[in-house]
């Protein structure tokens, strides 16, 4: 992924001193001038082993006659993280007597301006050299132009500079690709902004009222226009309008008829028919009341998208169109909407029914923070990832008549908690049980139903998937041909620092795998066979080892991020590399269901969607990269896609330093002038790479994923570009 040395920078633009009294030697008539000759680091970085040292040679000419005795060289290192995020500044002086060669250097011990030692990822020393007179008086100055990059990584990952990096041959298993870019593409689907003062529309309201959620915008045909642009598919022109939603699970689904389509699994769906909305005197539509009149709401939903390889999206006015499973007139009885404008929520063993009388439902709907999906496709069938229970509290809520299981502990917000929860604080490693899943076959209306025994080859080929739900299921899918699956875990979407990198760690990652046989159309699930090791070189991993027991299971690598979120793995055939990314952050709030996210963790400014690849899919995996952080001042974040409150503001300018915030803010964005959840921070989560339109190449590929943001609650289109050559220096 990056050097284990640094990349030997050289600029070869000599720049003459601004502002120098007299800057030329009097001997030869030359200006004074300064060149940056090299930049490296003798030994690769890494934070746990003391960090780094940073040499840098400057060349110096013209060095007026004055300097015999007064002068001195100094070079100011800024390092700084992915797109600008101020980490640490060391300086070093050296006298200057003359013309020549200039050598000086710093000792970083991997930590930031506030002390703490940072985890091993991609950083940027930028190097000011100046020449400075007895007085303080600066004759001559060479500030680098952003961009050039002097990039480490942990030495225990096998780093080779990328400059040798042959991606074939012997090297090939060390050698991972850098990402070039990370960009906005398009909203695809939820998310509110705020509407003019409520005072300003015609109906009977008052100043006080707060700012009322809507959709950004509605066109003719009521769909919400930043979803689905004008001129997309015409199934797509009866669409409901989505007024919230997150996650939205990809995948690919071929079904029986061999009909292949793009599915998304979206959770807690929030539909907002326009009809629902309750009218001014003048029969236009206002946000008084609740919008979520339609029954029912905060469901989960599926959508289909047919839109063609060729066709990727391209920004706000071609993003990705979406077609819902319509329910029908009886999930609505109070407004007797037609199907078109009904999405049909995700159920579990059983539809949704709906009492026309009373408006009571009635069915297996899965519930607020209890997700479908991961999932994937095989032998003409669905496989979705779903809690085993409709019942959100089973395994999770807890009282003093309903005691945890196992031996739980009932933390004070009602959940039950395991591992160490003698402090709340954060201080220790106290986690929250997840709800238990397994894998269900999806029905064409949307009703997921339990696999029966006939179509498992054992009774315990699911018990891997016990703790696989709740909120973002730490697990990935892919199917590498007709005769197995491959899956990606986790035990929890977030870690503590006392137990990252164990081999029994709550993020570690494993990997295993189910064979899938027998005639096509009823083909068995088997019991998965987990990745235990390696019989050769573990650096390379061409041979690996599988057992049938779980307890044999080993990560296959030491996690080194607290939050991880959903994790989504994916194969590139011609750039021959598996390619994952997962991370982000969880809102403040979720500490009361997960002790370990305290507010420090949960504004952590290094914190990001990462991303990690391997050659095989036990690895061995490459450092994580940093391939999106809301916080760098060249990418959409915070304010243009994600609100940024006033408290979160602060507390950077404290961390960081006080110009922090607004470097990579603008407060006249319209997502931050939504004052209606004025504490919430709009926390980035559920990355998903969607496994359409990626433009696959040898040396370069581009690849579009989902990323939810939390306020606005919404999902979001990103694209990343990564390549495999070597980082361009001048």
């Amino acid at each position: 992924m990056l050097p284990s040395k640094a990349i030997v920078v050289a600029w070869g633009a000599l720049f003459c001193a601004l502002g120098c009294t007299d800057p030329t030697d009097a001997k030869s008539g030359r200006p004074l001038t300064l060149a940056l000759e090299k930049l490296e680091a003798p030994a690769p970085f890494d934070s746990r082993a003391g960090g780094v040292v940073l040499n840098v040679t400057a060349r110096v000419s013209g060095v007026p006659a004055a300097c015999a005795s007064d002068c001195s060289v100094s070079a100011v290192f800024e390092l700084v993280q992915g797109g600008g995020i101020p980490v640490r500044r060391l300086s070093d002086e050296r006298a200057l007597t003359g013309a020549g060669s200039v050598e000086l250097s710093v000792d970083w011990d991997g930590s930031d301006t506030s002390g703490r030692r940072l985890a091993d990822d991609t950083f940027e020393a930028l190097v000011t050299l100046r020449v400075s007179s007895k007085s303080g008086e600066t004759l001559g100055e060479l500030a680098p132009p952003r961009g050039r990059q002097l990039r480490y990584c942990a030495p225990a990952s096998g780093c080779v500079p990328v400059t040798s990096c042959a991606f074939a041959g012997s090297d090939a298993a060390r050698c991972a690709p850098h990402f070039t870019q990370t960009d906005y593409v398009c909203n695809l689907i939820g998310g509110f902004l705020a509407l003019p003062p409520i005072s300003s529309w015609n109906f009977s309201g008052t100043d006080d009222k707060p700012p009322v959620r809507l959709p950004f915008a509605f066109d003719a045909n009521d769909r919400y226009a930043a979803n689905v642009p004008a001129g997309g598919n015409p199934g797509n022109a009866d669409n409901p309008v989505v007024a919230a939603a997150d996650l939205g699970s990809p995948l690919e689904h071929t079904d029986g008829s061999g009909k292949r389509r793009l599915v998304f699994l979206f959770g807690d769906t929030q539909p907002v028919p326009l009809e629902s909305y309750p009218k001014d005197q003048n029969g236009a539509v206002y946000p008084g009341g609740s919008p979520f009149g339609q029954q029912p709401s905060n469901d989960d939903s599926m959508a289909f998208s047919d839109q063609a390889e060729s066709d990727p999206p391209t920004g706000p006015e071609r993003c990705i169109d979406l077609a819902f499973v319509h329910g029908g007139p009886s999930l609505d009885p109070v407004h007797q909407l037609p199907e078109s404008k009904l999405i049909a929520p995700v159920t579990m063993d059983g539809r949704l029914t709906v009492d026309t009388a009373t408006g009571a439902t009635t069915g297996a709907r899965l519930g607020s923070s209890r997700v479908p999906g991961p999932g994937f496709s095989i032998d003409g069938r669905m496989f979705v990832l779903a809690p085993t229970s409709t019942d959100s509290s089973v395994g999770v809520s807890c009282d003093a008549s309903k005691p945890c299981p196992n031996g739980d502990q009932c933390g004070a917000k009602g959940v039950c908690l395991y591992g160490d929860c003698s402090a709340a604080d954060g201080s220790t490693p106290c986690f929250k049980r997840s709800a238990p899943a397994t894998l269900a076959l999806s029905s064409p209306d949307v009703s997921l139903r339990s696999l029966l025994p006939s179509e498992l080859e054992t009774s315990g080929a699911l018990d891997v998937y016990r703790q696989g739900a709740d909120l973002v299921p730490p697990i990935a899918f892919h199917v590498p041909d007709a005769t197995q699956v491959y899956a990606w875990g986790r035990s929890g979407i977030v870690g503590h620092p006392s137990d990252l990198g164990t081999p029994h760690g709550r993020v570690e990652l494993f990997f295993w795998k189910h064979a899938f046989e027998g005639a096509p159309g009823a083909k068995k699930l088997s019991a998965p066979r987990f990745f235990s090791g390696c019989d050769d070189e573990p650096s390379v991993c061409d041979v690996p080892r599988f057992s049938s027991l779980e307890s044999e299971a080993v990560p296959v690598y030491p996690e080194d991020r607290l939050t991880v979120n959903q994790t989504s793995v994916i194969w590139l055939p011609s750039f021959g590399r598996f390619i994952m990314i997962y991370g982000g952050r969880l809102p403040v709030w979720t500490r009361d269901f997960h002790p370990t996210v305290t507010e420090e963790r949960a504004l952590d400014p290094y914190a990001g969607v990462y991303l990690r690849s391997a050659r095989h899919p036990w690895g061995p995996w490459s450092n994580a990269v940093t391939l999106y952080n809301p916080y760098w001042s060249n990418v959409a974040g915070y304010c243009e896609l994600m609100f940024l409150t006033a408290k979160q503001a602060e507390l950077l300018s404290e961390r960081i330093e006080p110009s922090f915030p607004g470097a990579s803010c603008d407060p006249s964005a319209l997502v931050q002038q939504d004052l209606s959840r004025p504490d919430d921070f709009g926390a980035e989560y559920g990355s998903a790479i969607v496994p359409r339109f990626i433009q696959d190449g040898s040396d370069e590929v581009t690849f579009y994923w989902l990323m939810s943001t939390w306020n606005p609650y919404r999902v979001v289109v990103m694209r990343s570009v990564l390549s495999k050559s070597a980082v361009a220096v001048e």
